[in-house]
């Protein structure tokens, strides 16, 4: 299936429901697309939709154990030149969740990488917020301490 316009005045497309409405849903989980560019993206979020909510635990822990990569595609996979990543094989050993499985292979989901992102900031921040509060308390609060006076002609 294609969906677009070979009309150059055409700068968006959208997938209807005519009975209810509502935008489609294709249930498309192995979608292909070698670049897509635009302006704006959002998922859906609201806390009425969601069930079992739960804070992210370790998090600091888990990304720690990521690695950052820059490499570049094999050709003939669908993708080209120089890019950052991560590994699929690795995140599924910490966040299973946020990879799938699919015929070209493993996915990883960056966008979920986010949340846990934010919960290990946070994390570093406390720590660092701790290590300040230390270092004021071996300072003294972060006054200076007074220099003892040298003994000049007067003192004796």
């Amino acid at each position: 299936m294609q969906v677009g316009s070979l009309n150059g005045g055409v700068t968006m497309v959208s997938l209807w429901n005519v009975a209810n409405g509502q935008p489609m849903d294709l249930g498309m989980r192995d979608l292909n697309c070698n670049h897509i560019e635009f302006a704006s993206a959002h998922q859906t979020s609201d806390a009425t939709l969601k069930q079992d909510v739960v804070p992210i635990t370790d998090a600091l822990d888990g990304i720690l154990r990521l690695n950052g990569v820059h490499f570049r595609w094999k050709p003939g996979v669908g993708h080209e030149g120089e890019d950052f990543g991560v590994i699929a094989q690795e995140v599924a050993s910490v966040f299973p969740a946020l990879v799938r499985e699919s015929p070209r292979g493993l996915s990883v989901s960056y966008t979920s990488l986010i949340p846990v992102l934010i919960e290990a900031v946070k994390t570093l921040k406390k720590e660092i917020d701790a290590l300040r509060a230390s270092v004021e308390r071996l300072s003294g609060g972060g006054s200076q301490p007074a220099r003892p006076k040298k003994a000049g002609k007067d003192h004796k």
